[in-house]
C-alpha cells in the first residue's frame, strides 16, 4: 500500500540517537528524510556536526532522495552541511 494515496509528501525525522540504518528499510515508501541536528523540542542548541554522516550515508545510498537537516543550522555552519550534499535546510533562530 501507498501512503501517497491522498496526493501527499512522506517524510521519516531521525533525532540524532537514532541509528541511520533505523530508515532504510522505510526509505522507498519516503519522499523525504530529515536529520535532525539538534535534540527536538529545544530552542536555542547548537548544531551537531557529527550528523553529517547520517546525511552522506543517505545521499551515497540514495542520490535522488531528498534530505533536509534541521536544528542550529546558520551562516556560520550551513557550508558543513553542503559538503555532504543535503538539498533542504531549515535555518530559524540562528541570527
Amino acid at each position: 500500500m501507498s501512503l501517497n494515496w491522498i496526493y501527499t509528501q512522506v517524510g521519516i525525522g531521525l533525532k540524532p540517537g537514532t541509528s541511520v540504518e533505523a530508515v532504510v528499510s522505510y526509505v522507498e515508501h519516503a519522499d523525504m528524510i530529515l536529520i535532525m541536528t539538534v535534540e527536538p523540542g529545544f530552542g536555542g542548541q547548537s548544531f551537531m556536526e557529527n550528523m553529517m554522516p547520517k546525511v552522506k550515508y543517505l545521499r551515497d545510498k540514495y542520490p535522488e532522495l531528498d534530505i533536509e537537516v534541521d536544528g542550529g543550522v546558520g551562516p556560520m555552519n550551513v557550508g558543513v552541511c553542503a559538503q555532504v550534499i543535503f538539498n533542504l535546510i531549515n535555518c530559524s533562530n540562528t541570527y
